[in-house]
């Protein structure tokens, strides 16, 4: 076998040569694409023959060259490819409380793009209930070959997957399911409630109350209601409004969580309400009913595509892309399996003043033209 080459090994004085692929087949007696499957952990090639190949590499000081990274991230997303790599995307929605919010349609529809542009393939599996389990999941993903997985919109109540981690490396997009601690890209609540408590407060109002139900409260590992507190404590004028959580499948229906919003507003005399489901007018002005002034709803969720809805814009696409990014990096490095110390990405949201763009019938339109794509994501 030809003699490893060093990085102290050089053409000429005082210049460092780099280790490359090539010089670690030459010394393994494989071809260089073996060796970049195997840094790759590719499930092609045979567990020994990777952690050989990896470890030669290691003692060679080999390091990938970060501008022939981008170079060939650059060449795959300009090419047209033959032979598209899959990405599962897992999702476990809430058939009476999520299918109907656009922001996990966002989700998909921003890592969707990303995975496209940059050659991939998304294949969207449901998850759990009327989806497959996790015995079914780890059968397929096998056999398609998929090793990268973005988690998403799963429910707090969802038990951990229990797929062998060693053949894959995931993403999560949200906080669950909590026992899974892979990376994770998720929205910086916590920031997006006290900056809407903060733009309430300039705009002088003093009582700002939060509404947000007990599922969401979950969901969100109580970084909503920090936000909050944090909010009211950052102002001496503001008062303390206790917030409200209410039942997200109230035995009453819709008019049950309506009553208890009208008391509570009623009760706290708020000027502002604070929440991330958003309220029709319809509703609005029978919570609203019977308070002083004009109490004003912001939106801690408000759509991107609604101009009419003030208050925080929490970018879902954005977060789609940007975890399907996290997850391209950890396939074309193969950091398969669940990383030793998990990183949380935090994607923060802006702030949007209400405005009146559209006739009555157009925004019908445009709602109806929403709907209509959410349910061809899902489809």
């Amino acid at each position: 076998m030809p003699a490893p080459i060093h990085p102290e090994s050089t053409s000429s004085p005082g210049v460092v040569r780099r280790v490359t692929l090539a010089d670690v087949a030459r010394a393994a007696g494989v071809h260089r694409t073996t060796v970049s499957l195997a840094l790759r952990n590719h499930s092609g090639l045979p567990a020994p023959t990777r952690a050989r190949l990896k470890a030669l590499a290691e003692e060679m000081g080999y390091r990938p060259d970060p501008a022939l990274a981008a170079l060939n991230a650059y060449r795959v997303g300009r090419a047209e490819h033959k032979n598209v790599v899959a990405v599962a995307y897992l999702q476990h929605l809430d058939p009476e409380n999520d299918l109907g919010a656009a922001c996990h349609g966002l989700y998909l529809e921003g890592a969707r793009a990303q995975a496209e542009r940059l050659g991939y393939r998304l294949e969207r599996f449901s998850v759990g209930d009327d989806g497959v389990n996790a015995r079914q999941l780890g059968r397929i993903l096998h056999a398609r070959g998929i090793q990268g997985i973005l988690i998403a919109s799963f429910t707090p109540d969802m038990p951990t997957l229990e797929l062998d981690w060693s053949r894959h490396c995931g993403v999560r997009i949200g906080h669950h399911p909590a026992g899974l601690p892979l990376n994770t890209v998720a929205h910086n609540f916590f920031q997006i409630t006290s900056t809407a408590v903060a733009r309430a407060y300039e705009k002088g109002y003093t009582r700002v109350g939060l509404a947000v139900s007990d599922m969401d409260t979950k969901k969100q590992a109580q970084l909503i209601g920090a936000g909050f507190e944090l909010g009211l404590d950052s102002h001496d004028g503001l008062r303390r409004v206790p917030r409200l959580t209410f039942a997200a499948h109230d035995a009453r229906g819709r008019a049950g969580i309506i009553h208890d919003l009208r008391a509570w507003a009623r009760r706290e005399k708020i000027e502002v309400l604070l929440s991330n489901w958003n309220f029709p007018s319809s509703e609005l002005a029978t919570i609203f009913d019977g308070l002083p002034g004009r109490p004003r709803f912001y939106s801690l969720d408000a759509p991107s595509d609604d101009l009419r809805i003030g208050g925080m814009v929490q970018n879902h696409r954005l977060l789609g892309r940007h975890a399907f990014d996290q997850l391209a990096l950890q396939m074309q490095t193969g950091a398969v399996g669940i990383p030793e110390y998990p990183v949380l990405s935090l994607i923060e949201g802006f702030w949007r003043e209400p405005r009146d763009v559209a006739p009555s019938s157009a925004r019908s339109r445009s709602r109806r033209s929403d709907a209509r794509k959410t349910r061809e994501l899902f489809s």
